[in-house]
């Protein structure tokens, strides 16, 4: 490497002549002095606008950012410190961007979608005085903010920050040119990402030359799709703003749906387009065919930070024919870009779309190894000076000092460039053209191979639109992949044959899948982890869906699943509800899991983890929360079991109303065809076989006087039969009413009992009802299950086969006594009682006269769908927010609670189906765990802010659903009213079973329905079951309390409220509510 001072005398004269670079640009400018020079021009124009119509002048902007940067500095945040920014894509946060910029100190982009450990690291080695959250990634900040040691201050973007129209004064002038605007993060080889902090003079120099080449003018409008924390912004932000135009926003919810994208971009006069190559090239296939919008306004659209395709000129012209593409290309370490390039058209000679000329002020060497000057022709290292060079790693001095260097070609005694470690070279043409990464190398089969090479030889290929070269693990041995997206009639012994004369044999990849849609990262570039993913394991046939399957052993494994059922391309870190993911899609990925890896999973796992990754360390019990998965330990037959905390808990609460029925449950078969009673009962004897809580009876000890739970070997199935064919509907009903009333003698009976009605010869309702001392809503759904497959496996004439528990529930009560006295209890307890909160008011309904003194335990159940219309705005509203529906329905649940109760505080309880633990999946037994959330904060949050809260609070419950809820209210406030639930009043659960349409052979047709057993065991208690076609609810009442028509206006109302919170989810619900107290 070159170490004196030296010219660039040493360059061929071409490249000299390219890096003739300089221009003059006012050394004493910041970037807000740009902006604000273009506020005083133009103070009405709208410097923002959102796609809901909302528009924010020049003049209200700059008087916005004023006003915050006086809340910052009001908070200790002055020049030189680092202000980390947690916030949605709207106009606040484009106004705390400037404050921060006006108080001299320089902002940090954190991405809601990254781990918090992920957010803490890069705040770590940073001097930040301050964290400044958007409303809705509030709970997100604060958990970002305790991991970060001295960081105290968490900043809510919020109301006391609004522009209330008077003047501000203007502070005296904080940053100076050489002081940092921004840093921003950028991987790192290490797995601890590289924070690069980038100075004012670099913006402005970029803005100037970009505003100036381009002509961006107060008439444009530019649509902004990047994240924040993906440089790109940085432009969208200062450039538009700097040169009078608009900038459009779109919330975050939105910027992850393509087709979002493309409405606006029709939508609105968008006159630029900055962003990734696979983002438009994602959106432009959404675009057609559409109507609306003039698609003559689009005149530029900006490509870089990925290689540019050769299609993408004639796809984009094909769409919007006035538009210009614009290649550019720059490191994170170089602001933004250092060079570009203006497709006017394709030269078909060209392999790919040239990298370009440098940019104002910016100097690009290609060197050979030795530092020296690269000839035109020859292939280099890329290293880049002049003004846009970063100050460096902010967080990694050594690094530093190895990738920005001294500039012996500057004429500043103290520049600095940047090495790349791109391969580039200069053509006679006198541009730039990219090769590949340096460091994209990889040993295969004992060859050191740049899998750039292979990339750059598959694109210059007839029909290949983009390449990229992965290696993947193979059975023996590690493989060259091939990643193509191009012409259709592409075919992989096409590809092959067309390599083979440009690469040595070790050099042509041994797979090769084809992709209509290239998997995107969160910054819009192509996903190179998640194609490597989608090749994983051989997986060649991921071109024709004929990939072999094998066990399910890594996120590898799951990304490939994932890909086959949704008909796309999912990496390991796509999320379901982004890669098009619905509540039937769920149904297909749960069913095809397990049909294809005997690996069993809910929804509400699949939504809760989102990604193959997280689904396939959940599942794979990498990550369940309870310390190291449980040795079983099979009880002996005889042996003494102590019972659950769970049946404990039941048993005290019968002991307070002996004969109750509200622990019983009913669910009714309806089965048209023939149906055999004997083998019927036949088949109810290998249910109960195989399921040792069903020959289980419960005892008091007599020596100790403790209650245990003895398994017997007997089979006793207690089924009855009533032929009522000469009866109406009313008898029948009357009959299951009655049935479900059954008060069961658990020291001498079974927990489980049968009643068959024949109604005709071909018309027969099976009553199944349990106790639930041996049974929850999920054991429920499994005898269902197994009593169906033992009929029909009996009438094909075939032995029962409903396979065997590696657990029974007497070997997880043993395992549990002996858990609830561990450390992972004790933090789990902890967990439940921040949930829970200081004890609340308890609820008080509009007819509480009626309460009696002790809470009866009678009720009735109103079983209903959802509206079709209603379910379909509550997914779309889910999947607009990445929530589950659920989430959307118990948050709109706690609404309508505090609405009614007229209760700022309400506690709303829930039911955990703790199945996590392996081997349980299909035991039957009473798991199920209650818990409880405190919706004290209700009335300060928006609904979708309320909704995020509620999904992050449900996949903490997940990881917290062990522990019995009697170890956690032990912690609580004791209370001596017998009138109510002393923790809660109501509660909202989910039932979401993967079928409950159960198959009783040919001929035969099954309906499955939940009457009331005429119990209650709260207020008001509210079951939801996703079904194939809707949702269904069951609001179960207290008969004291509510009538029917009570339940009934109380379900039309919930729904009323469902509607009107989805249509204005970003409206503060405390102002609905005065609206409604009112």
């Amino acid at each position: 490497m070159t170490t004196g001072r030296s010219s660039l005398d040493e360059f061929p004269l071409l490249v000299q002549q390219q890096n003739a670079t300089d221009r003059p640009v006012d050394p004493d400018l910041v970037i807000t002095d740009l902006v604000d020079a273009a506020a005083l021009r133009h103070p009405d124009q709208p410097a923002l606008r959102t796609s809901d119509g909302v528009a924010v002048t020049y003049r209200e902007l700059r008087n916005q950012s004023k006003r915050m940067a006086a809340w910052l500095r009001a908070a200790g945040v002055g020049r030189g410190d680092a202000v980390a920014v947690l916030a949605d894509h709207e106009p606040r946060t484009i106004a705390a961007i400037l404050a921060v910029a006006r108080c001299g100190a320089f902002y940090v982009p954190l991405d809601s979608r990254w781990p918090t450990s992920r957010g803490a690291g890069v705040l770590a080695a940073l001097p930040v005085a301050a964290l400044v959250v958007s409303p809705v990634y509030q709970e997100l900040g604060e958990e970002i903010a305790q991991a970060v040691t001295g960081l105290d201050q968490v900043l809510i973007i919020g109301e006391s920050t609004e522009d209330t129209g008077g003047t501000v004064t203007e502070p005296p002038a904080a940053a100076l040119p050489t002081d940092l605007l921004y840093a921003i993060t950028t991987s790192g080889s290490t797995g601890t990402p590289k924070v690069v902090g980038v100075r004012h003079s670099s913006v402005v120099n970029l803005v100037h030359w970009f505003n100036e080449r381009h002509g961006v003018s107060p008439g444009d409008l530019l649509l902004q799709v990047t994240a924040y924390t993906f440089d790109l912004s940085v432009y969208d932000i200062f450039g538009v703003l700097a040169a009078g135009a608009c900038l459009l926003l779109l919330p975050d919810r939105r910027l992850a749906e393509p087709d979002a994208i493309a409405g606006a971009l029709l939508a609105h006069p968008v006159t630029l387009w900055n962003s990734a190559p696979s983002m438009l090239m994602s959106v432009l296939p959404l675009v057609h065919g559409r109507t609306g919008g003039d698609r003559r306004n689009l005149r530029r659209v900006f490509l870089s930070g990925d290689w540019v395709p050769l299609s993408a000129h004639g796809a984009l012209a094909g769409e919007f024919p006035e538009a210009t593409l614009v290649a550019l290309g720059g490191p994170t370490e170089t602001t933004v870009w250092t060079n570009d390039f203006v497709v006017s058209e394709v030269d078909p000679r060209w392999p790919s779309v040239p990298y370009g000329h440098p940019i104002s002020n910016v100097r690009c060497y290609v060197l050979r190894e030795d530092g020296t000057p690269c000839d035109v022709g020859e292939q280099g290292e890329l290293y880049v000076g002049g003004a846009c060079v970063a100050a460096g790693y902010l967080n990694d001095p050594e690094l530093t000092a190895e990738r920005f260097l001294p500039d012996p070609w500057s004429p500043e005694l103290d520049g600095r460039m940047y090495r790349t470690g791109d391969r580039v070279r200069w053509t006679a043409d006198g541009w730039m053209e990219f090769l590949g990464r340096l460091d994209n190398q990889a040993k295969v089969a004992g060859y050191r191979i740049e899998l750039g090479e292979i990339e750059y030889a598959a694109r210059s290929l007839p029909g290949v639109d983009e390449a990229f070269a992965v290696v993947v693990d193979g059975q023996r041995n590690r493989e060259l992949g091939l990643v193509v997206r191009g012409d259709a009639r592409l075919t992989e012994a096409g590809i092959r044959a067309g390599l083979v004369g440009e690469l040595p044999s070790y050099m042509l990849p041994s797979v090769v899948a084809f992709l209509e849609h290239v998997p995107l990262t969160a910054s819009g570039k192509a996903d190179r982890a998640a194609l490597g993913a989608l090749l994983a394991r051989g997986s060649s046939g991921l071109a024709d869906g004929d990939a072999a399957i094998g066990p399910l052993s890594d996120a590898a494994e799951m990304a490939r699943l994932w890909t086959r059922v949704l008909g796309r391309a999912v990496g390991v870190h796509d999320h379901f509800l982004e890669a098009g993911g619905t509540s039937l899609v769920a149904m297909q990925l749960i069913g095809a899991m397990h049909k294809d890896y005997g690996v069993r999973v809910s929804t509400e796992s699949l939504y809760r983890a989102g990604t193959p990754s997280a689904l396939a360390a959940e599942v794979l019990g990498l990550t369940n929360g309870h310390g190291t998965d449980p040795s079983w330990q099979q009880t002996a037959a005889g042996a003494r079991v102590p019972l659950s905390v769970q049946q404990q808990v039941i048993l005290f609460l019968e002991t307070l109303a002996p004969g109750t029925v509200g622990y019983n449950s009913i669910a009714q078969v309806r089965v048209g065809g023939p149906l055999d009673p004997d083998r019927l009962r036949a088949a109810l004897g290998a249910v109960v076989a195989r399921h040792p809580v069903l020959r289980t009876r419960f005892v008091e000890n007599v020596a100790d006087g403790v209650e245990e739970q003895r398994v017997r070997q007997d089979v006793v199935v207690a089924l009855d039969v009533l032929d009522l064919t000469a009866d109406d509907a009313t008898t029948t009903a009357q009959v299951v009413r009655r049935a479900g009333r059954h008060v069961f003698d658990l020291a001498v009976e079974p927990g489980i009992r049968w009643l068959l009605v024949r109604e005709a010869a071909d018309r027969h309702i099976l009553v199944q009802v349990e106790h639930h001392f041996v049974h929850d809503g999920w054991s429920m759904w499994v005898l269902l299950q197994d009593t169906a497959t033992a009929y029909r496996q009996l009438t094909a004439g075939e032995p029962v086969d409903l396979g065997s528990d590696r657990v029974s529930y007497a070997d997880y009560t043993r395992w549990q006594q002996e858990w609830s006295h561990s450390e992972q209890a004790e933090r789990q307890v902890e967990h439940w009682l921040r949930e829970i909160g200081p004890p609340a008011e308890p609820l008080h309904w509009p007819f509480e006269e009626r309460r009696p003194p002790v809470f009866p335990h009678q009720g009735d159940t109103c079983d209903i769908r959802l509206p079709a219309e209603l379910d379909a705005l509550v997914h779309e509203f889910a999947n607009s927010v990445r929530a589950t529906p659920f989430a959307v329905l118990m948050a709109a649940y706690a609404v309508l609670v505090g609405e009614v109760c007229r209760n700022d505080t309400p506690v709303i309880g829930g039911g955990l189906r703790n199945r996590r633990l392996p081997g349980i999946d299909r035991t039957v037994g009473m798991f199920v765990n209650t818990c409880a959330f405190s919706y004290a904060s209700w009335r300060s949050r928006t609904f979708t802010e309320l909704v995020r809260s509620t999904t992050s609070r449900l996949a903490a419950a997940m990881d917290h659903q062990e522990v019995p809820f009697p170890l956690i209210t032990q912690n609580l406030p004791t209370s001596r009213d017998r009138s109510r639930n002393p923790v809660f009043q109501t509660s909202i659960s989910m039932n979401d079973w993967p079928d409950t349409c159960m198959d009783y052979g040919p001929g035969t047709t099954v309906e499955v329905s939940f009457p009331s057993n005429g119990g209650a065991k709260f207020d008001l208690d509210v079951i939801v079951l996703p079904e194939p076609d809707g949702t269904r609810m069951l609001w179960r009442y207290s008969t004291p309390l509510f009538t029917a028509a009570d339940a009934e206006d109380l379900v039309a109302r919930y729904f009323a409220l469902v509607a009107d919170l989805v249509a204005a989810p970003d409206a503060r619900l405390g102002a609905r509510f005065e609206q409604v107290a009112s």
